[in-house]
């Protein structure tokens, strides 16, 4: 019986201690002169599973004309072969104002998916919403996942969370 409560304990310290913390993550307001200039810097994604989903996207150029967006850039440490899930509508994606506390949910993300980094800007495209039974996104075996999230007028020391994967502060 010792034993068992051991390994428990053990296994719980292990999900604990790989969950993503502030530390690991660099979270960041991204203002460009428009959303269109995407980052030669960006890594992306391996892959996505996906079971009976649709995603709408909208051109950058429109998210430039609502003038009050802003871009928060995420680079994520990550291990070989992790993974996280996108949930409808991006309910399981939140910024927390360190004003008031009020949850929203991002107007749009980069469609990782398709980006290029050689296309032509004034064609990239970010998704404004997600609809799927299943939805996960395999990770790249790189050092860092990088994701840019859409919301409206997101400042310096609001609060990003992402389901359990992760925790953490806008900041700079």
């Amino acid at each position: 019986m010792k034993k068992y409560l051991i390994l428990s304990i053990v296994v719980c310290i292990t999900i604990i201690t790989s969950a993503q913390t502030n530390s690991n993550i660099k979270c960041r307001i991204w203002k460009p002169q428009s959303f269109c200039n995407i980052p030669d810097s960006l890594t992306g994604i391996w892959g996505i599973y996906c079971r009976q989903c649709s995603w709408n996207p909208i051109n950058c150029s429109e998210i430039d004309k609502m003038g009050n967006m802003t871009g928060v850039w995420l680079t994520i440490p990550i291990n070989n072969g992790r993974r996280f899930m996108l949930k409808n509508e991006f309910k399981n994606i939140s910024l927390i104002k360190k004003i008031d506390g009020k949850k929203i949910h991002p107007y749009a993300i980069l469609d990782f998916f398709n980006y290029e980094k050689n296309g032509n800007p004034n064609e990239q495209k970010y998704i404004i919403s997600i609809k799927a039974k299943r939805f996960f996104v395999k990770l790249k075996n790189d050092k860092k996942f990088d994701l840019i999230l859409i919301f409206p007028n997101a400042e310096k020391g609001d609060k990003i969370i992402i389901d359990k994967y992760l925790e953490t502060e806008i900041q700079e």
